[in-house]
């Protein structure tokens, strides 16, 4: 199907064989390095062209640079890339008879666009700090120069297709497809081919309508992506110029090259600001000063609604991210405690004494462990049953926790067994034992609603790590066992006690 549709295009006899000078201008950007002596002497064969040369180089479209006076002075001024890319596009405008047709294609309408089309790729060339700007003017300009192959060589291809369905990129495509298996963009690159065009404006054009497509390690893909946008600029400009067009607009912008809502409304306005001066030069109307200034003006609306709907939407997902950080926060913290007492669990415990004996250990300072264990609890389970002694568990659990301070560590080490880990010495965590074992002493328990009341004891093993040269403790696990074994003496002597661990009298670990 694609090999019958290019025969037929090159069968076309009126589809032109190259565009004017263009071939000629395309041969010196082919040398090595080419010259402006050579390029003046081509281009003055065209009075029209050169005359355009003249006026684009003493536009506002190259605005602060100084007046040129002849030729040579304006290719000077522009520079050789954007003389070239200049020349090209006249020569290219004057390949084919602007006209307007009742039936298929409109030229006039589709001429606009791509002007339009070059003034946009131009500013966002400059707003994105390339330095292609001409190239890419050129690019945006031919992007669409298949529909005019495509309309020469299928004069009832666009027969019935309305200028507002013709201005949409989407619905052409679609109605080219459906008609003839390819699409604009393709004869287009085909089109570019033939006439000897630079491989990267050829693969522009072929690819300009998939830019959202393109992968983003693409060497010309941002080329790429500019030239789509700025189809889609003069697109808008010319059919839809809604807040809901300006916006979409916008986002494409920042998607494709990273461009804000705050430039692309500069983009906007110096886009309109370039206009007037391009319809002098090309004898072409593209859009009336009040359209302009409406359009302008909606943007600065549209845009800044977007900012702010975006600040709103930031906004929002950093609170939904808060909530999630402390809703995992408060997941993590569930995983280290205890369910009926609410205390950290053992696993959280001995995570927590190995981190403290390490340092310790490094500054040389003192760390007790308090191993404390509820006296004969289970006879409580057995009188009261088990749900009362859960009560009592989270009352013994409440009662020492107001007996420590911040900096020492309470947990829940299983059944009625407890464990504190403090920074305190030998001496202030024995006492810090005895005012538990006292508490628990002079406390009467009210349980299962003021029906049951007990009075529950308390015996506690203590051992501590001293910080010094000849600590005994090598490890974590090393004191812990020790304050266990303390604990288990003072259970043998009686109970409702504290007991010390003294190595030399109980360091056998049981």
């Amino acid at each position: 199907m694609l090999e019958k549709i290019i025969g037929k295009l090159e069968a076309c006899r009126s589809l032109p064989s190259s565009p004017g000078i263009a071939s000629r201008i395309l041969d010196i950007a082919k040398q090595p390095d080419p010259s402006f002596d050579e390029l003046a002497d081509v281009i003055a064969l065209d009075p029209a062209t050169a005359v355009r040369i003249l006026q684009v180089a003493n536009s506002s479209l190259y605005a602060g640079r100084r007046s040129a006076e002849s030729l040579r002075h304006a290719l000077l001024l522009l520079g050789l890339d954007a003389s070239m890319a200049l020349a090209l596009s006249f020569s290219l405008w004057k390949s084919f008879a602007i006209q307007n047709s009742e039936q298929g294609l409109d030229y006039q309408l589709h001429w606009r666009k791509s002007l339009l089309a070059g003034l946009a790729a131009k500013a966002l060339a400059e707003s994105t700090g390339r330095t292609d700007a001409e190239e890419l003017f050129l690019g945006a300009l031919i992007q669409n120069v298949g529909l005019l192959a495509l309309d020469k060589a299928f004069p009832e291809l666009y027969a019935g297709l309305e200028p507002a369905r013709q201005l949409r990129e989407g619905e052409l495509i679609f109605h080219e497809v459906a008609a003839l298996g390819l699409d604009h963009a393709q004869a287009g690159a085909w089109l570019l081919a033939r006439w000897g065009f630079p491989e990267r404006l050829v693969q522009a054009v072929e690819l300009s309508h998939k830019a959202s497509q393109l992968p983003s390690q693409m060497a010309t893909a941002p080329f790429i992506r500019i030239i789509h946008l700025a189809g889609c600029v003069a697109e808008m400009l010319l059919g839809d110029t809604s807040a809901v067009a300006l916006r979409q607009l916008a986002g494409s912008a920042r998607d494709m090259l990273g461009i804000d809502e705050s430039r692309f409304e500069k983009l906007l306005i110096a886009l309109s600001g370039s206009i007037p001066d391009a319809e002098r030069i090309f004898s072409t109307p593209l859009s009336s000063q009040e359209e302009l200034l409406r359009i302008c003006e909606q943007a600065r609306e549209a845009l800044a609604e977007r900012s702010l709907a975006s600040f709103q939407k930031v906004r929002h997902l950093e609170a939904r991210v808060q909530n999630l950080e402390q809703r995992s926060d408060e997941l993590e913290d569930a995983i280290w405690r205890d369910v009926l007492t609410g205390l950290h669990n053992k696993a959280f415990m001995e995570k927590h004494l190995e981190t403290a004996f390490l340092q310790a250990s490094a500054g040389r300072e003192p760390l007790s462990v308090l191993f404390a264990d509820l006296d004969r609890f289970k006879a409580i389970n057995d009188d009261y049953g088990h749900l009362v002694g859960d009560e009592a568990l989270r009352k013994s659990a409440a009662l020492l926790s107001r007996l420590l301070d911040a900096e020492a560590l309470l947990a829940r080490f299983g059944g009625e067994e407890f464990v504190i880990v403090t920074r305190r010495t030998a001496p202030a965590a024995e006492a810090l034992a005895r005012d538990i074992v006292a508490a628990f002493q002079n406390t009467e328990q009210v349980l299962n609603g003021g029906r049951d009341v007990v009075r529950l004891t308390v015996s506690i093993g203590v051992a501590t790590f001293d910080g010094g040269a000849g600590a005994v403790f090598k490890s974590s696990a090393e004191l812990l066992a020790a304050a266990d074994t303390a604990l288990y003496f003072a259970k043998a002597q009686g109970r409702d006690r504290s007991v010390c661990f003294q190595p030399g009298k109980a360091d056998t670990v049981r």
